[in-house]
């Protein structure tokens, strides 16, 4: 039987509770204002949805097709273990539900839609605007929310330290993220084709921006980005076309083609310390020329071609190579088809190391890095295996 004088925890309107076991069929019971209904069991059973309609295995409790599942929450009463996208393994489960109706407050994520195992978010199945990312998550996994039309906004809890590859690729309703200082990595394409994102906070934790991380975003106005980060990668914000201004701290030693295609960027603030390749402001068409290195020339030291900090080329026979101290970064193939080189010590100021720099060495014994070091991509994948890859005097990594 219903019990009197409770009120909604959303609204504060009447709400009714309910004691519901086995067969008994509650069907309608929405009423105008907030109902909240507790169902006790007392014994193992599954829950589970179908389209609108949500099912408790063993004791056939049918809710109405209109009901609004976008804030429904799952609370164990006692031991017990779920799987949060399709079923529930309920013991002595207690399942509070809590509906307004006629509130227009947006639709909040439910933790049910959240496939989280062993810390690692793999997967959203949610269709709300906003979305809550659960706490104890530290990995939001490779495109967990690739192709999502309907998120408009995600908070990213402070426990959150990586965010991989393609993770909110095609986001297209996304207009904001803020990303925690905690977070320290975050993988190529993480936010590419983010058509409707306009504001960017990148927080401290981030040393480097990765290739592709932006690109597409063609709403993006606003970017804020962290005095932490040294290196901006290839196409990190290339064809963002509503973009007008960036401001690049001093910390950035160097980007790769960072902005191409930003046709209406028209300011940038950077230090002169700052070094970046011939593609990072290509056509910006409203930029000046000075930034777009048409008159920079490439420098020889040695056997070494360097172009603006990036070595570009070796072209020496020796076994043991120490690069200069004037790169900051290691191009593409910068030592490709290199046989006679056994070690490399990387520069005490380089910070990137870009995708097949050292291919084709096939007698590549080892590598030594420094601190300085934030970035390596694909650098030494077609390398044997005996090859060692040292950081500074501390040994191999």
């Amino acid at each position: 039987m219903p019990q009197a004088g409770l009120l909604c925890q959303s609204c504060g309107g009447q709400a009714l509770l309910f004691s519901i076991l086995y067969d008994i069929l509650p069907y309608c019971l929405i009423k105008s204002g907030g109902i909240k209904l507790l169902i006790h069991s007392s014994s193992p059973g599954k829950l589970y949805r179908d389209g609108a309609c949500l099912y408790v295995r063993h004791w056939q409790i049918k809710f109405p097709c209109h009901f609004n599942f976008s804030v429904v929450k799952f609370l164990q009463h006692s031991i017990g273990g779920f799987y949060m996208k399709k079923h529930v393994q309920a013991f002595s489960l207690v399942l509070a539900i809590v509906c307004c109706l006629g509130m227009a407050s947006p639709a909040i994520a439910a933790e049910r839609d959240f496939d989280v195992r062993d810390g690692v978010l793999e997967f959203y199945d949610g269709a709300e605007e906003t979305v809550v990312i659960p706490n104890g998550v530290t990995t939001i996994g490779a495109s967990a929310f690739a192709g999502n039309n309907t998120m408009t906004s995600v908070v990213i809890p402070g426990g959150v330290t990586t965010i991989q590859g393609s993770a909110f690729y095609d986001c297209t309703a996304l207009k904001k993220i803020v990303i925690p200082d905690s977070v320290t990595s975050i993988g190529m394409m993480a936010f590419q084709g983010c058509t409707a994102l306009e504001e960017v906070v990148i927080g401290n934790g981030i040393t480097y921006i990765p290739t592709q991380a932006f690109m597409d975003c063609t709403s993006l106005k606003k970017v804020d980005i962290s005095n932490s980060v040294v290196y901006i990668g290839t196409f990190a914000f290339g064809d963002c076309t509503s973009l007008t201004t960036i401001k690049i701290p001093d910390s950035v030693v160097y980007m790769s083609g960072a902005f191409f295609e930003c046709s209406n960027l028209e300011q940038v603030t950077l230090s002169p310390n700052t070094s970046y390749d011939n593609m990072t402001f290509e056509a910006c068409v409203k930029l000046p020329e000075s930034y777009k290195n048409s008159e920079a020339t490439y420098e020889q030291v040695g056997d070494f071609k360097i172009y603006r900090g990036e070595l570009v080329s070796y072209t020496g026979r020796d076994s043991h190579v120490t690069v200069p101290d004037s790169v900051v970064m290691i191009g593409q193939r910068a030592f490709q088809g290199c046989t006679t080189v056994k070690s490399v010590d990387i520069g005490k100021n380089v910070v990137a190391v870009d995708t097949g720099a050292f291919s084709g060495c096939t007698n590549l014994e080892s590598v030594t890095f420094h601190d300085s070091v934030v970035y390596i991509g694909e650098a030494f994948s077609a390398l044997a295996r005996h090859t060692s890859i040292n950081h500074g005097n501390t040994g191999g990594v």
